[in-house]
């Protein structure tokens, strides 16, 4: 039995040498393709150059604009939040809980009691948003 393994062992090492050998040994494919094709690119006309340049260099591509139209707005543009051009406050949505509602408005995450955007936010009930900037009450309702 120990007889056998160490035969094995013998062999695997033997093939493992003359396959690091023949790795060093041979060109690698790169250097074995220049060598065999340097006569044929000396012959090579300036004119076939250009010719055979223009057929492997990529032309531009243009974007084409997707026909994509079923969602009103791009949901990755940010609507409502401060510094962008709309600066009117937006309800996202609302996630109820009779203990603690939370609301999305202008892309923040709010509670009763917190500010967003200057407003207080006074109620949240399962439909619309109660804000106060103080002198008066705004409603946000859910579209």
């Amino acid at each position: 039995m120990k007889n056998k393994k160490l035969v094995v062992l013998i062999i695997l090492g033997i093939g493992a040498i003359l396959s690091l050998i023949y790795g060093i040994t041979t060109p690698s494919r790169g250097k074995r393709s220049a060598a065999t094709s340097r006569k044929p690119q000396e012959a090579v006309t300036q004119d076939n150059t250009a010719q055979h340049a223009s057929k492997i260099v990529p032309t531009a591509r243009r974007a084409k604009k997707t026909e994509f139209t079923t969602w009103k707005r791009n949901p990755f543009t940010p609507t409502g939040v401060p510094g962008t051009s709309s600066s009117a406050l937006t309800l996202g949505g609302i996630m109820w809980q009779e203990v603690s509602p939370k609301a999305m408005v202008s892309n923040e995450i709010v509670g009763i009691g917190d500010k967003v955007g200057g407003y207080k936010v006074i109620d949240i009930k399962k439909d619309r948003v109660v804000l106060s900037d103080g002198k008066e009450n705004h409603t946000l309702y859910l579209k």
